[in-house]
């Protein structure tokens, strides 16, 4: 029997529908539901995809909960290092750069089969680094293959590609040094982790960023994003 395939703007609407009704019981009438910038139509299939299909689930307090996110504190059931409601000026707001995270690894898991194993979200870094990307990507053997960072708006990701590539042509520097301090952290783990590839996502958009070390320097030659998956499946 043939299924129809779901529009895009069913797609969006799923997802809204879906968001707003956690938003609602989280946070009830206090603040108003906000989508800004409007969902895409991919991040919106795999944000709904991706909790038909368990890759994460959202509890009533708001938290995702994930196999990708760091393990919880010994004491707590509830994972919270993720939110999708954060506070600011005695409101409630939507935090839309953390949709954009969550649908980009239900799309790594679901569209392009990577394992959730492989992938580490929020990852936890040595030297301060902690934090310093939203996601590392693994290899089967469990080396670094790429550092993922995801924006929320095409703007943002080219500030991104722009302060990266920068940091990048003057080498190993500080943050107090750099013109791009917001994303300085995100060379600064790559000069150290050496992974091989720099990833960069926003709602629709995929960057893949080639990297090559050469003493405190680092090249970026964009790629297709197959060439990155290449390694992460491979031997899977």
């Amino acid at each position: 029997m043939h299924i129809a395939r779901k529009t895009a703007e069913e797609w969006i609407v799923d997802a809204e529908s879906c968001l707003r009704g956690r938003f609602i019981r989280c946070v009830g009438g206090a603040s108003a539901f906000v989508i800004k910038p409007p969902l895409h139509a991919c991040e919106a299939e795999y944000f709904v995809r991706g909790l038909e299909n368990g890759v994460f689930s959202i509890d009533d307090e708001g938290y995702v909960q994930s196999s990708v996110l760091p393990p919880s504190s010994r004491d707590s059931t509830r994972n919270k290092t993720l939110s999708l409601f954060w506070h600011r000026a005695g409101r409630r707001y939507l935090f839309r750069e953390g949709v954009c995270q969550i649908s980009t690894v239900a799309a790594l898991k679901l569209k392009y089969c990577v394992p959730l194993d492989q992938i580490k979200m929020e990852p936890t870094c040595p030297d301060g680094l902690s934090w310093a990307v939203d996601i590392l990507l693994k290899s089967p053997q469990g080396t670094n293959v790429a550092a993922c960072e995801v924006k929320r708006d095409d703007r943002e990701l080219k500030k991104l590609i722009s302060g990266f590539r920068s940091c990048c042509g003057v080498g190993l520097h500080s943050k107090k040094e750099c013109k791009f301090s917001k994303n300085h952290p995100k060379f600064e783990l790559c000069h150290s982790l050496r992974p091989e590839y720099f990833m960069a996502v926003s709602p629709g958009q995929e960057v893949c960023l080639q990297l090559s070390y050469s003493g405190d320097f680092i090249e970026g030659a964009e790629v297709p994003l197959s060439s990155l998956l290449s390694k992460l499946l491979a031997s899977t």
